[in-house]
């Protein structure tokens, strides 16, 4: 039999699963951060962050504060675990805390519009006016997959839309040698 204390260092060799299943096994208490990468990411974050937001468990938001500074929001739900301990199968119930932090939400706020600037100012510099030395794209797919590739690397796609209108200048020209006169032939370019 494995010491409580001792799960702790079965990180190395198990699964945390396993790690967190030992350490429930021997009715001691774990608090670890979810990772917000991988199947935790894909298969619960996003469906927690909404039950957060819009679900039902917006009515149960616990206000987070220290003394009289609001910190963010949170709020705590159970589910159950299985996982197999000594090859025996180990189930408990996980409780969960989700909490949302004011200052990190200014943060991600601040570098969004950080981005969303960065890739506006890159699909405009896509058009520049008519100048020597300056190139401009002549088809209209051209200029569509060249703004799709910026947004891309920008990774704002999803939230940026561009239209774009075709604005051509024509000049009429004399043609020949000399300045030309009024009824001299003329070509327009």
């Amino acid at each position: 039999m494995i010491p409580s204390r001792a799960a702790v260092s079965l990180s190395v060799v198990a699964s945390v699963l396993e790690t967190r299943g030992a350490i429930a096994a021997h009715d001691d208490d774990y608090l670890t951060p979810l990772p917000l990468t991988g199947a935790t990411k894909d298969g619960f974050t996003a469906k927690w962050i909404e039950d957060a937001v819009s679900g039902e468990r917006r009515a149960k938001l616990i206000p987070i504060r220290v003394g009289d500074d609001l910190l963010g929001v949170g709020s705590e739900f159970a589910r159950q675990q299985t996982a197999c301990i000594a090859e025996q199968p180990q189930t408990w119930k996980e409780r969960l805390q989700v909490f949302r932090s004011d200052s990190l939400v200014k943060t991600r706020k601040r570098a969004l519009e950080r981005q969303l600037e960065k890739a506006e100012a890159a699909v405009r510099a896509l058009t520049p006016p008519v100048g020597p030395g300056r190139v401009q794209l002549t088809t209209g797919w051209e200029l569509e997959r060249a703004v799709q590739a910026v947004l891309a690397e920008h990774e704002v796609a999803d939230l940026l839309e561009a239209a774009w209108t075709r604005e051509e200048t024509s000049r009429t020209r004399s043609v020949g040698r000399g300045r030309g006169g009024r009824r001299g032939p003329r070509r327009r370019s």
